[in-house]
C-alpha cells in the first residue's frame, strides 16, 4: 500500500512475545556495539555487519525482523546504501509515565531501573531528566487530523490533481463491508464503487506485473473519467471513509485482570500500529482482526488514538 513499508505480519504470531523482546534487545546491543569507535564516536553501520552478528547467533534470517523493529520503534534510522544509524536517545511522555526510545540495551545499566511492558521500557523520573523529551504524537509521526479533516484534505487534493483517464476492466475498487451499523472489513472488488458518495470518488488499484498501483478516481455511473495517484495513507483513509459513511469500525474492549483486551477489526495505519507495538504486552491475530492486550493505565492512550481514527468504542462485560 502507498506510503507504508511492506511489513510482514508473520511475527505477530511467531515468535512469542518474550522472543520478540529478546530479539529486539539483541539487535539493540549489536547496533550499539558496532556504532562506536574506540574514540567513542558514533558511526553508521552497514547491514552486512548486523547480519554477520545474527549468523554468529545461528539465526541469520532474524536480522531483518530485528532491524525492522528498531525502525518501527524509532530507535534506528536507515541510510542510503544499506547503512543504519542510531536514532537520538529520547524519552516519550505517556500519561505521566516516561518511555525510553533508543538502541541501548536495558541490561547495560545506563537506564537505571527499567520496567518492561510489551516492547515499551519505562524508566524512572530521575533517569528521564537526562534525555530530551518528545510527545507521543511526535514519536508516532503526527500531529494527526480528525477523520473528517483527513477526508476533506484527500478530496481537495484529488480535485486539484485529477486528470482524464481511460477505464479498464482490470481495475479493482475499494469497498467497505458492513455488519449492522458497523464496518467489518475493507475488500477489493471489480464492482464499481464511489467510497466518497457525495463527491463520486472511489479508491482503485490496478495490477501491473504483480505490483499494484493505487489511485483515486472520479466515477460517473460505471465509468472512470479522471484519476490521480494516491498520496494518502490507505489504511488511514479506510477508517476515515467508514466514519464518513456512517459505519465506523467498532472497537470491542474487555477487561482481563489489570489489562484491557482491545479488538481492532481492520489493519491499523502505520502510526497507530507503532503505538500498539510499543504498548501491547500481547498481539494476537484473529483473521483480519487483531486483539491487543494493554495494561489498563496505558490503554486509554491507545483508545484515544483509535477514537481519532473515527472508530466507535464498545466496552463489554
Amino acid at each position: 500500500m502507498p506510503n507504508d513499508p511492506q511489513i510482514s505480519i508473520a511475527w505477530l504470531t511467531t515468535p512469542s512475545e518474550q522472543d520478540r523482546r529478546s530479539l529486539l534487545e539483541y539487535t539493540r546491543g549489536v547496533l550499539y556495539g558496532l556504532s562506536f569507535t574506540r574514540e567513542g564516536e558514533g558511526r553508521p553501520v552497514h547491514v552486512t555487519r548486523i547480519r554477520n552478528a545474527f549468523d554468529d547467533l545461528g539465526a541469520p534470517s532474524l536480522y531483518r525482523v530485528g532491524i525492522q523493529l528498531l525502525k518501527l520503534l524509532g530507535e534506528a534510522e536507515s541510510l542510503f546504501g544499506g547503512y543504519w544509524l542510531l536514532a537520538p536517545f529520547r524519552v516519550v511522555s505517556a500519561r505521566s509515565k516516561f518511555l525510553f526510545v533508543g538502541a541501548v540495551t536495558s541490561s547495560s545499566g545506563h537506564l537505571g531501573l527499567v520496567a518492561e511492558l510489551g516492547l515499551a521500557r519505562l524508566i524512572t523520573d530521575e533517569v528521564a531528566t537526562r534525555f530530551p523529551r518528545q510527545t507521543i504524537e511526535g514519536w508516532m509521526g503526527g500531529p494527526f487530523s480528525s477523520s473528517a479533516e483527513y477526508v476533506q484534505a484527500f478530496v481537495s487534493a484529488h480535485r486539484q490533481q485529477a486528470a482524464p483517464a481511460i477505464d479498464s476492466p482490470e481495475i479493482e475498487y475499494l469497498h467497505l463491508v458492513s455488519r449492522g451499523d458497523f464496518a467489518s472489513r475493507a475488500v477489493w472488488s471489480q464492482t464499481h464503487n464511489a467510497i466518497v458518495p457525495k463527491e463520486q470518488i472511489g479508491i482503485c488499484r490496478q495490477a501491473d506485473q504483480g505490483i499494484y498501483r493505487y489511485f483515486s478516481a472520479d466515477i460517473r455511473g460505471n465509468v472512470i473519467i479522471a484519476e490521480t495517484t494516491l498520496h494518502y495513507s490507505l489504511p488511514r483513509l479506510v477508517f476515515a471513509f467508514a466514519h464518513l459513511n456512517g459505519i465506523p469500525f467498532r472497537i470491542c474492549i474487555s477487561e482481563a485482570g489489570s489489562t484491557l483486551l482491545v479488538r481492532v477489526p481492520q489493519r491499523l495505519p502505520l502510526e497507530e500500529f507503532r503505538l500498539a507495538l510499543l504498548l501491547a504486552t500481547e498481539m494476537n491475530r484473529q483473521g483480519a482482526a487483531t486483539v491487543y492486550k494493554i495494561e489498563s493505565d496505558l490503554a486509554p492512550l491507545f483508545l484515544e488514538k483509535l477514537e481519532n481514527l473515527g472508530c466507535q468504542l464498545e466496552y463489554q462485560k
